[in-house]
């Protein structure tokens, strides 16, 4: 009995969200603070934005918004390539060190440090992987 009822809970709950898709709008609420309210509840409020569609897409107008400037600086691809191989020979020193550190605390079995060179590493190389 309890196993039909958890059934019927979450299957009504499934039924129910499916039917509340609705515009969600960005409105000026008391005070000048954020709002965010449905198209039926819009009329309420002041400065209202369509932000999301019912089919869960962004409006339009929010992905203009996300576009780059056309006067955003821009860097040239061999530029960039320099500025990439300088990170990675940076982060590649910074192993290093760290590998050395976590030998020299393993010599003094200081537990904290250890945990700590290793998990340095691991961000590290990382960080090393993404830019491959």
């Amino acid at each position: 009995m309890k196993n039909f009822l958890r059934y019927l809970l979450c299957a009504s709950s499934v039924l129910f969200s499916a039917l509340s898709w609705a515009d969600v709008y960005k409105c000026t609420g008391d005070g000048g603070a954020p709002t965010f309210v449905d198209s039926n509840t819009k009329a309420n409020y002041k400065n209202c934005q369509l932000i999301m569609r019912n089919n869960g897409s962004q409006a339009a107008s929010n992905k203009q918004q996300n576009l780059t400037p056309s006067n955003f600086p821009k860097v040239d691809k061999q530029t960039q390539n320099q500025r990439d191989d300088k990170r990675k020979t940076i982060l590649m020193a910074e192993l290093e060190t760290e590998q050395k550190a976590l030998a020299l605390a393993k010599n003094q079995h200081t537990d904290s440090d250890i945990e700590m060179h290793q998990k340095n590493i691991q961000l590290l190389q990382k960080e090393i992987d993404a830019l491959k």
